[in-house]
Parts: C-alpha cells; structure tokens; sequence
C-alpha cells in the first residue's frame, strides 16, 4: 500500500501499539532532556512534592497521601510566574506588553480560579472526612467481628 493512501475507517491496524513501549521510550526523552538541562521546570509546590511518590516507584498513593497532595495545591497562586525576557534590546517592550495582557486575562481569570480554589478546598476537606468515616466503619466492622466471634465460640 502506498503511503498516500488511507485505510478504510473500519480496518484495524495490523498491529495495536505497545503503549508500555511507547511510554517507556517517552520517558527515556524526557530523562535525557532534563539531564541536558533542556527542561527548566520549577519544583513542586512542598506540600505537593512531600505527598508524592518516587517518580521511579511505580506505586499508588495511599489516602493519607492524595489527600496530603490535594491540600498542597488546593489553592491557586494568583501572582504567578515574575515576568522576564531575556531579551537585551526588546525585552523591556515584552516585559511591558506581559504585564498589560497579564493585567487585564486576570481581571477574568482571578474570579474563576478563586472559585476553583475554594471548589479545591471544599473537596479536600470532604475528602478527609469521608475518609475519617471509612476509618470509623472499618473499626465499627472489626468490633463486630470480634463480638460475633465471640458469640459463635
């Protein structure tokens, strides 16, 4: 088949992609990406980076640590990034024209992202409390296994 031409919709492919592979060579970019400082990312938040798990452990989170992860972002940081540009002869003009769009998308966006701060909020401490009560059920349970064992001897 030449490269121009298209299978039909319904034809499936010869082979499904290995996504593990995929994902696997994925992350293999992006390890040499960072090591050859092409990634500039700025670190987690501390309450963010001290809930979440080894990049390399490959295991989820337990309760106490998605919600520990859900309260270190649950507020959004409306001052966000300083503006810079490392431009020598331009960059003041950019600077400039940053801070007058960024001026005015907050005027919009701060309302949204102060609800979805307190959206944020509200879902973390229903969280902690749902889990709070599988806590006490799980104990309520046991207790009554214990009596029922107790009972049956």
């Amino acid at each position: 088949m030449e490269p121009s031409e298209k299978l039909p919709a319904d034809t499936p492919p010869a082979q499904p992609p290995d996504v593990a592979a995929i994902m696997n060579e994925i992350r293999r970019r992006v390890a040499e990406k960072r090591r050859a400082g092409l990634y500039n990312e700025p670190p987690l938040p501390a309450a963010m980076a001290a809930a979440a798990p080894p990049a390399d452990s490959g295991t989820a989170l337990s309760p106490e640590r998605h919600i520990s992860a859900m309260r270190g972002v649950a507020h959004a940081d409306l001052e966000g990034e300083p503006i810079r540009s490392h431009r020598p002869v331009t960059g003041p003009f950019i600077k400039a024209w940053k801070r007058f769009t960024r001026f005015w998308i907050r005027r919009y966006t701060d309302a949204l992202f102060l609800r979805q701060s307190y959206f944020n909020s509200e879902a973390t401490a229903a969280a902690e409390a749902l889990l709070r009560e599988v806590r006490e059920l799980r104990r309520e349970i046991e207790a009554l296994r214990e009596q029922r064992d107790r009972n049956s001897q």
